[in-house]
């Protein structure tokens, strides 16, 4: 994965209204056994920690990346390259009979 796809990615994850992060799924889907005080009070506790530390960790990540990482990682998928480099040698593919 070329660096750019990474560090959109991240930022992605990062931005956002807090109500749609994956890290809050859990709580759209107590069990029923969970009463509703204990569903309040848990709520609150996870959206506070994913608050003060899931997502700033995540701010952390994206600026690492975008600052450190990305400007000495590759930036263009080459995956498809090498694929069709490696054809002749590892299948019975020829590019020379399909193009």
């Amino acid at each position: 994965m070329p660096v750019r796809s990474l560090l959109e990615q991240i930022q992605g994850e990062c931005q956002g209204i807090i109500a749609e992060n994956p890290f809050l799924a859990p709580i759209k889907r107590f069990p029923a056994v969970i009463s509703a005080r204990d569903r309040k009070r848990l709520t609150e506790e996870i959206v506070q920690v994913v608050n003060s530390e899931v997502l700033p960790a995540f701010h952390q990540f994206a600026g690492f990346v975008a600052r450190d990482y990305a400007p000495h990682g590759r930036q263009h998928n080459r995956g498809e390259q090498l694929a069709l480099r490696r054809s002749p040698i590892s299948t019975s593919y020829s590019r020379a009979n399909h193009n």
